[in-house]
């Protein structure tokens, strides 16, 4: 690393560009970040075994199987010199924000999603003077909310690995709004039994789920007409020829898959690389999950 960065900024200074680099105590802007591997550990395997004429469950403890473990930081992650006269280095860091998105040495969406959901919070109290006006109408109010709110809060949802758990909190996030802009409290919905779906209609704003599931079918479908020579192409549909480790994390292909089943969408992977690449015509706010992976065509 350390001799390949000092390539890297000798590199950069032929064109007249110049990495920023820390000197005397302060950071540089040009960071490393290291993300650990994920150490095996033996894991007790539980069978059935006759003993005495009686199957019983039991432990194993001579069999060994990879389960992967927390990460650990074996690496040096010390700062790195590039020039010991001048005094220049580069620093490591845990968390790294790249186009908006948060990046993290776990390689979880959890630090992502968080910070998508306060800057949306900021953003509807920023704004809730107007979305929550009732003197205008509720599908300008609603127009407002999604190109504001909503295109924030999802910003970069297309490489998430979402979770029930993360589902959860926009689904939270995004009733709590809907009620604001319809003048509707928690006690009202309950006693009366509003349904939210009735409160989305009067906004026109369709459910945080579907907003979300256009948004990453849409970016699957561009990935799967990518030939295959393209990196992205090459990382998210790679396939490693040994058995998946137990207690492996969530990805995004569990993601994808976990969103077309839910929207019935239930084929192979070669038959979902062809669907992706028909061409549909293009309809505002199209309710059928099929066509958000397909291409459009502009009427």
């Amino acid at each position: 690393m350390q001799i390949g960065l000092r390539h890297i900024v000798a590199h950069l200074s032929k064109f007249g560009l110049t990495a920023h680099l820390g000197r005397a105590g302060v950071k540089s802007k040009t960071e490393c970040m290291h993300f650990p591997g994920r150490a095996s550990q033996p894991a007790p395997k539980k069978a059935k075994s006759m003993i005495n004429g009686k199957y019983v469950t039991v432990t194993r403890t001579t069999q060994v199987t990879t389960q992967p473990a927390t990460p650990t930081a074996a690496a040096d992650t010390s700062d790195i010199i590039i020039c010991a006269t001048a005094g220049t280095s580069v620093h490591f860091t845990d968390t790294f924000k790249h186009l908006g998105s948060m990046l993290t040495r776990d390689l979880k969406s959890d630090l992502d999603i968080e910070t998508r959901l306060t800057k949306a919070t900021q953003a509807f109290g920023a704004l809730r003077s107007v979305v929550c006006n009732r003197h205008s109408t509720a599908t300008t109010r609603g127009m407002i909310y999604k190109v504001m709110v909503i295109s924030l809060l999802l910003h970069g949802a297309e490489s998430w690995s979402l979770t029930e758990k993360h589902m959860r909190a926009l689904t939270t996030f995004h009733r709590r709004c809907i009620r604001a802009m319809c003048n509707v409290n928690l006690r009202s919905t309950r006693n009366y039994r509003i349904e939210t779906a009735t409160l989305e209609d009067r906004l026109g704003v369709d459910p945080i789920d579907q907003c979300y599931h256009r948004r990453l079918f849409g970016w699957a479908g561009e990935v799967l007409r990518m030939p295959m020579g393209r990196l992205p192409r090459k990382l998210l549909t790679a396939w490693l020829p040994c058995k998946r480790a137990v207690g492996a994390m969530h990805n995004w292909g569990n993601t994808l898959n976990k969103a077309l089943t839910s929207k019935g969408i239930t084929t192979t992977f070669h038959k979902l690389s062809t669907l992706a690449n028909q061409t549909t015509s293009k309809v505002k706010n199209n309710p059928e999950p099929a066509s958000w992976l397909q291409s459009t065509n502009t009427p």
